[in-house]
């Protein structure tokens, strides 16, 4: 396939540590290739993982405005965004005739997501630095696969908490925290 996967962004500084930005970017996502293989996952005979070998990739439209913020030791970073995503991925679970379950992907049809971000990056000593994520999001899927629609309507959340300590040259302690919302 041939597309064009265009990007733009602006920035305004209204003072020396303050800026508005603002961008857009168009994406694509290619299925991961384990999600590709049409062959059975026996880990667990209840659950059966199978690729999808006829997945397409997603394409996202993306759209945000933030303001940054400068601070004598890090950034902070508030965010409002909208992405359109086509041909969305879905990891759908189907009841087999035998009591199993198999988990099987498929492209759903669009998925529209509005959302808050806000990220903060502070160096707290030379030698350890802490930076976090959180971000609030409404996710609209439409979409049907073999006559059941999967559509759905979702607010939910998710954050991220990384801290890096220099030891000494050259080692370094990393450590990060996840969390997905339902």
């Amino acid at each position: 396939y041939l597309s064009f996967f265009p990007s733009a962004s602006l920035s305004y500084e209204l003072t020396e540590t303050q800026q508005l930005q603002l961008s857009y970017s168009r994406r694509l996502s290619r299925p991961y290739f384990r999600r590709l293989l049409p062959f059975s996952n026996f880990n667990d005979p209840r659950n059966n993982n199978i690729g999808n070998p006829n997945l397409r990739p997603e394409f996202t439209d993306s759209y945000e405005l933030g303001y940054l913020k400068y601070f004598d030791r890090g950034t902070m970073l508030s965010s409002v965004y909208y992405r359109n995503t086509n041909g969305v991925i879905e990891e759908l679970t189907i009841p087999g005739d035998d009591g199993t379950s198999i988990e099987y992907p498929v492209n759903l049809s669009t998925r529209n997501s509005y959302g808050l971000e806000f990220n903060f990056s502070y160096d707290i000593t030379d030698a350890w630095d802490v930076t976090t994520d959180f971000n609030f999001f409404r996710a609209i899927i439409n979409g049907e696969f073999e006559d059941v629609d999967y559509s759905a309507d979702t607010y939910s959340w998710n954050s991220r908490l990384n801290t890096m300590i220099k030891i000494g040259d050259p080692v370094q302690l990393q450590s990060s925290v996840r969390y997905n919302a339902r």
